[in-house]
């Protein structure tokens, strides 16, 4: 049988009636490990709960420490952390760009024993602002480049961003980058003037229209997104300013998905055909699925989510960034009497008889 997986964001499958769910809390904060049922697997039509552990030899399991939700493993010191930690599969989940982080060769060779797991964290798309993960899914999506302290402590920055794809009507969103800015000053309301060639100035909201050129543009102090449509593979910026009067915090050209969900679920679990050849999709088809991040919306939007493919697996109900089961950024700060929202929303997932894992 396939090993059970023990989750760093741990998923807990629970009944959906009867006393049990009053103790589900106690079994979040006590369960170390959970088995992996098959992900098409039929909902029972017992009246009073569903068994997700029927079947499993207890004589024969085996407890694999891993992870959901975990933005790390780009360099060897960070693998070997994990590894000390005791974790056996790796299954990163990076964003900017969205791609499976792939084990360093140094580091496999060493640890041939550890298992890998394509994974990335999706975002930024036109009709929700979900996060979603994709265990087991080879889609990559996005680009992302950050200018250092020392490289924006200069006036003017003069920087190019390359390896970009150029704006095709075909597949518009390949095409389009967020442009992020962060100007800060002491006292007073001084500005920055912004110029970008190879690029023009894009509508997200409407099909990415282009607005026109970026030349000699006026950036108050505060945090600025622009987006824009790259004409070329490189983008080149002129950001002029005085740094006596501001001092530049942020400066990064970032790309998401730029589409719908609903495409991005589908690219994730079933892959889709690009220049001929079929990329995404799940290594493993029977293996994996969508997990959805920090869901602090509501339950309609989440229930509509998890309807769309038995392969959307469920949501977070733990989340270190936001203290536990609650939803405000805390780094456990308020352990001792975490906020609820998570939690609430997967009982009332629950209690509309669909199946939702906890992660």
């Amino acid at each position: 049988m396939a090993p059970l997986l023990r989750f760093e964001m741990k998923w807990f499958p629970h009944c959906q009636y009867g006393t049990a769910i009053m103790k589900r809390r106690q079994a979040l904060l006590s369960l170390a490990a959970a088995p992996c049922i098959p992900v098409g697997a039929e909902k029972k039509s017992s009246p009073e709960y569903e068994n997700p552990y029927e079947g499993v030899d207890w004589e024969t399991w085996e407890c694999v420490h891993s992870m959901s939700h975990q933005h790390q493993g780009t360099t060897t010191s960070s693998l070997e952390s994990f590894r000390e930690m005791g974790y056996g599969h790796f299954a990163f989940s990076n964003y900017y760009p969205s791609a499976p982080t792939p084990l360093l060769p140094a580091f496999r060779e060493k640890h041939p024993d550890v298992v890998w797991a394509p994974n990335a964290e999706q975002h930024s798309f036109l009709d929700t602002g979900l996060h979603f993960n994709s265990l087991g899914s080879r889609l990559a999506t996005g680009y992302g480049k950050y200018l250092s302290a020392a490289e924006r402590k200069t006036s003017p920055i003069k920087y190019r961003f390359e390896n970009l794809i150029p704006f095709d009507d075909k597949r518009p969103w390949e095409g389009v980058y967020r442009l992020d800015l962060t100007l800060i000053a002491a006292e007073g309301k001084p500005e920055a003037i912004l110029t970008v060639h190879g690029a023009t100035a894009c509508n997200r909201e409407e099909n990415f229209a282009d607005d026109g050129p970026i030349e000699k543009r006026t950036i108050p102090v505060g945090k600025k997104t622009s987006y824009v449509r790259a004409n070329d593979e490189a983008i080149n910026i002129i950001l002029e300013y005085n740094p006596n009067e501001i001092s530049i915090s942020q400066l990064r050209l970032m790309q998401g998905t730029n589409r719908p969900w609903r495409e991005m679920f589908r690219a994730a679990l079933d892959g889709e055909e690009r220049d001929g050849k079929t990329v995404g999709g799940l290594l493993h088809p029977d293996g994996g699925g969508i997990t959805l991040n920090h869901p602090t919306g509501k339950l309609e939007t989440y229930a509509e989510m998890l309807d769309f493919d038995s392969r959307v697996l469920g949501i977070e109900v733990w989340n270190q960034l936001t203290s536990g089961f609650g939803s405000d950024r805390g780094f456990y700060a308020s352990m001792k009497n975490p906020p609820g929202h998570f939690y609430q929303l997967w009982d009332q997932i629950l209690a509309t008889g669909r199946r939702c894992w906890g992660f």
